[in-house]
Order: structure tokens, then sequence, then C-alpha cells
């Protein structure tokens, strides 16, 4: 794993590894977001893999990393880069969206993307536009998610353009496919649902 100094044998290692230390992890990350603010950046990227491959065990484990999640839009917003501040938002709305709160999701996916709008954060915009489409498809507002769907999809690009959103999608795939879609402890529900809805809102856009 970059930056840690670890060595897996295999995905397989890496995911056991990863859920087996995840409250040291969460608590390291706690520590890292109080006393040094320069990393930041590091925590926030490392939180988005976990959390975008659903690298946690049940509700205690989603407990803990929302409550280090906090900690770092805290930090985010406390500090100088501006796309952080969308980032950990996004990350923060994914973690309500798993946990059934569209409430909470749907407050902080409107904040990231007008956060991401600010700063030509592409990729923070795809993901957030794309994600608030299937919150407000489940919250019964058909015509808005649509509207938002379409939006990820104008920002997207071309999947084999590596600097594209929509690649950067397929890398996300790949890295839940990889260490998360054959575990037993995740829950990969969120992700089927977003990818079902997802292709619904592409034919409904297709058809305005």
């Amino acid at each position: 794993m970059p930056l840690t100094g670890l060595r897996f044998a295999d995905a397989e290692e890496a995911r056991g590894w990863l859920l087996a230390e995840h409250t040291l992890l969460v608590s390291v990350f706690s520590r890292v977001l109080r006393d040094i603010p320069d990393a930041v950046r590091s925590v926030v990227a490392a939180l988005s893999v976990i959390a975008s491959s659903g690298l946690f065990a049940g509700p205690a484990h989603q407990r803990e990393l929302e409550r280090v999640t906090d900690h770092a839009v805290t930090a985010a917003d406390l500090g100088d880069d501006p796309a952080l501040r969308a980032q950990t938002r996004h990350i923060r709305a994914w973690l309500a969206f798993i946990r059934g709160d569209m409430t909470a999701a749907e407050t902080d996916l409107r904040e990231a993307i007008r956060r991401a709008r600010a700063v030509d954060d592409r990729v923070t915009l795809f993901m957030s536009t794309r994600l608030l489409s299937v919150v407000l498809a489940d919250r019964g507002r058909p015509a808005e998610a649509v509207g938002f769907f379409a939006e990820s999809e104008a920002v997207a690009g071309a999947e084999d353009d590596p600097n594209s959103p929509a690649h950067f999608l397929q890398e996300v795939a790949r890295l839940f496919t990889a260490l998360s879609s054959d575990r037993a402890e995740v829950n990969i529900a969120a992700a089927q649902h977003v990818y079902e809805v997802s292709d619904r809102l592409r034919r409904e856009a297709a058809q305005r």
C-alpha cells in the first residue's frame, strides 16, 4: 500500500488486513487529522478507498468511519484546499446513503456539487451528481433525478481518457471488484442499487 510501507501478496491479503485493522486505522486517521494538517489529503484518499470499496464490516465499523469522515470534513474546511471540501462531503454522503439516511446524503451531495463546480473538480462533480440523481430517484423526484444524471453524463468524458471522470469511475469499479465484491462481510447492496438506478435514469434521460 502506498505511503504505508506495507506490502501484500494479493488483494485477498490486503482486504483481510484492512477489515481486521479497521478500528486501528480510523484511530490513526483521527490523530493525523488532529495533529498533522498537511496530511489531510492522504487521509481523504484512504477514506475514499475504504468507503467506496465497502471495506468495513457492519454498523459499528461504519459509525467509526463516519466519525473520522466528520473530522475530515472539519479539517478540510479549515484548510486551504477547496477541492477537499467537496471531496470529504461526497464521502460522507456516500456513507449516509449506505446507512439509508437520504436527507443527510442529499444535503452533503448538494454542498459537494456546489463546491466542486466552484473549483472545477470534474471528478467530484461527476460522482456527486450521479449519486444525487439516485438519491432523488429514491425520494420520488424523478425530474430532478434525471436532470442531475444528465449533468453527470455531460462531465463524464470518455472512458478511454485516463483523465476523465468516466475513467475514474471504471477504476473505482475495478477496485471494488478486486477488494470487496466477493466478501461475505461487505454489503454490496448500495453499489448494486446505484448501478441499477443509474441504468434506468440513463434510459429515461435518452428519451427526453
